[in-house]
């Protein structure tokens, strides 16, 4: 029975329980087992549950509880699903339990399924790794989105999220779409694969509701909670460098590493250079990890040996799901690659024109199925043996290829739209693996614990193209958008940049450093202008994640290696935020105030492509001043409580800010 025939069929619905949360949010459970959760001025209405699409509408509902906590059961022949509800300091708790279980499988759980949203004005979708970006959409662009991990709605007077604490046990989503100008959402929580023989009961991700004000921190409340529930613990420093795959790329050879080794000599100290990358070009074949390509005769173990001799921390790249069909491992163990559910290998990437990856000769890459011991093993001896030689830097890419349950797409396959997706959902080959009984997470979640195990836990590991929700607690460093490239507009573009670093940086140094990607410092070969150039160090450096490059540094100007130097302060006295954020369209704005003297930073980007000249009050930016210096720029300017920026397309500036005299001022580095 559909939800609205049920609430047709009923005369009348009784309220049972009201708990309320925070100013003006509250639960309501009615007795009939549905329930809202209403978000300040946005709220999620007719909740119904429901399992493998069927909603629980008509199941024996019983309905317990006080102002403070209560569940709601809903049995069937087949299970009972628990839906357990807390008031929390200032939020609501929602944990999910089935119990009693009497089948060997259950494909989705839902807490609600297409439940009516108010107050949507705009809606922000996280992508679920790195690659597939994060949009914030306008309510009227909304047909159908998919919010990995999150669930974001916002209006002119504030955001309300729903979210999940705990990501290692199963893919979950928030789905919202528009239906006869209604707007819609679905809590989706995947058991996909799991063999629920012999089990009782299945616990949930506990999921938490809340209204917040801002945007950014109210990702950021959500984020502590993460941190919290997984308990997350950052140690290592910002970590700096040099890698090599973004002037060279698959060029980059034994003989190029051991001249940079030379030539960055002087430089190191200068560019506090920690970690040297050998990027994705030192093997024969992918998958064949510890044969090096003819690029690197003397081995790679001796090749760390003399990055660790010049005072780096040798650092080294792997994609460990990919396999290419003339690799070692193809030919001689395809037992270990995923199969769909006709025994089929499934290709994951296959370009078979001119456009070969990475310009191997290998046309068809497979994935490895893990759940195959011996494929499990091998990966192990991988990662121990590597760790042996001496790398202490890990770059894991590709990492999305271990957490799917069906094959969702890849580059060059044929069928596939502009964002490499398989149109029609229902014709992607299903995944067949080798020892089945486990959720798609699971097999990911099993690979990050071994990884972590054999690098160890004073080896750094940066996750790309990795899902940076069930990451965390694992990596300690993720990437958050796409390739940087050389052009302002194309194919990994330093647009895709600017959009995901704004919306994701609350991740950073909470759950793992964050990757903007390498900073561009050359001149040459580039169509990256000085102004670009500029705008993207500095908002690299805003991030206050990773800084890292991959050019002939020894050969880059002076002035674009000062700015480089630029970025690298102390970020322990200023943490920068984007207190506009979902809200501001002209510029690109973050704001921060040191925690030692007061002084105050503001970044202004426009990355847009028409001049833009706007002021702003200093107290909707959260910071002070009465005096203010711009980065690079003669004299002090006077403030009375606003600021007023004009900025050309794709330039940016830096103001400094104080109650105290800054005559001479000029700040050594971006925190000031």
């Amino acid at each position: 029975m559909s939800k609205i025939d049920y609430r047709l069929s009923k005369i009348y619905i009784k309220t049972m329980i009201q708990i309320k949360f925070q100013k003006n949010s509250y639960l309501n459970i009615y007795d009939d087992g549905c329930y809202d959760v209403v978000l300040g001025y946005t709220g999620y209405y007719q909740c119904y549950p429901a399992v493998d699409g069927k909603f629980l509408c008509g199941s024996e509902v019983s309905i317990d509880g006080n102002a403070e906590k209560a569940t709601i059961s809903y049995k069937t022949s087949d299970y009972t699903l628990v839906l357990a509800f807390s008031k929390q300091d200032d939020y609501l708790s929602l944990k999910t339990t089935l119990k009693e279980v009497k089948v060997n499988a259950v494909e989705k759980v839902c807490v609600f399924q297409d439940a009516y949203v108010t107050g949507v004005e705009k809606l922000l979708a996280h992508g679920y790794f790195s690659w597939d970006q994060s949009f914030l959409y306008n309510a009227e662009d909304v047909k159908e989105a998919e919010a990995s991990a999150l669930g974001i709605v916002l209006n002119e007077k504030a955001v309300a999220i729903a979210g999940y604490l705990t990501h290692d046990k199963m893919f979950q989503t928030f789905l919202y779409k528009t239906e006869k100008s209604q707007y819609l959402s679905t809590s989706e929580m995947y058991l996909e694969g799991k063999d629920l023989t012999n089990i009782s009961d299945v616990d949930f991700s506990e999921i938490v509701f809340f209204s917040h004000p801002d945007l950014d921190n109210g990702q950021k409340k959500w984020a502590d909670m993460v941190v919290a529930a997984n308990n997350v613990k950052l140690t290592k420093p910002t970590t700096t460098g040099w890698c090599s795959w973004y002037y060279d790329y698959f060029w980059f050879s034994g003989e190029i590493l051991e001249r940079h080794l030379e030539k960055f000599a002087p430089l190191k100290k200068e560019l506090n250079f920690d970690v040297f990358v050998i990027d994705a070009n030192h093997f024969e074949h992918l998958g064949d990890w510890l044969y090096p390509d003819a690029k690197f005769p003397k081995g790679m173990e001796y090749y760390a040996q003399e990055i660790t001799k010049a005072g780096y921390r040798p650092g080294i790249w792997i994609g460990p799901w990919m396999v290419a069909d003339r690799s070692r491992i193809f030919k001689e163990h395809q037992d270990w690659l995923c199969r769909d559910e006709n025994g089929e290998l499934i290709e994951f990437m296959n370009p078979l024109g001119e456009d070969n990856v990475w310009a191997y000769r290998s046309k068809i890459h497979y994935c490895l199925d893990t759940s195959n011991p011996e494929a499990f093993e091998y990966l192990r001896q991988v990662f121990r043996t590597l760790r042996a030689w001496g790398y202490t830097y890990f770059k894991t890419d590709f990492m999305f290829w271990g957490s799917m349950d069906r094959f969702e797409g890849g580059w060059y396959h044929e069928g596939l739209n502009k964002h490499n997706l398989i149109l029609d959902k229902t014709q992607r080959p299903l995944i067949k693996r080798h020892t089945p009984g486990k959720t798609r997470m699971e097999y990911f979640v099993d690979v990050l614990k071994m990884i972590r195990e054999e690098i160890g836990e004073e080896s750094v590991w940066l996750g790309c193209g990795q899902p940076i929700w069930s990451s965390i607690g694992y990596v300690d460093c993720m990437r958050v958008s796409r390739d940087v490239g050389a052009r302002w507009v194309a194919h990994n573009s330093p647009k895709e940049l600017l959009n995901d670093l704004a919306l994701r940086n609350f991740t950073n140094n909470r759950f793992y450093e964050v990757d903007p990607d390498c900073v561009l410092l050359r001149t040459w070969e580039t169509k990256i202008t000085e102004t670009e150039a500029t705008s993207l160090a500095l908002y690299m450096g805003i991030a206050q994640g990773m800084v890292m490059t991959s050019d002939y540094v020894d050969e880059c100007p002076q002035h674009r290696l000062d700015n480089f130097k630029f970025l690298m302060g102390d970020n322990s006295v200023i943490e920068f935020r984007p207190p506009l954020l979902g809200r501001e369209t002209d510029l690109v704005v973050y704001t921060g105030t040191r925690k030692d003297n007061g002084m105050g930073v503001i970044f202004f980007f426009n990355n847009g492509e028409v001049p833009v000249s706007k002021t702003y009050e200093l107290d909707k930016l959260e910071v002070k001043g009465t005096n203010a210096v711009e980065w690079k720029k003669e004299g002090v300017t006077k403030l009375d409580g606003t600021i007023s920026v004009t900025l050309q397309p794709h330039e940016s500036t830096l103001f400094y800010l104080s109650e105290k005299s800054l005559v001479g001022y000029k700040p050594e580095k971006i925190t000031g």
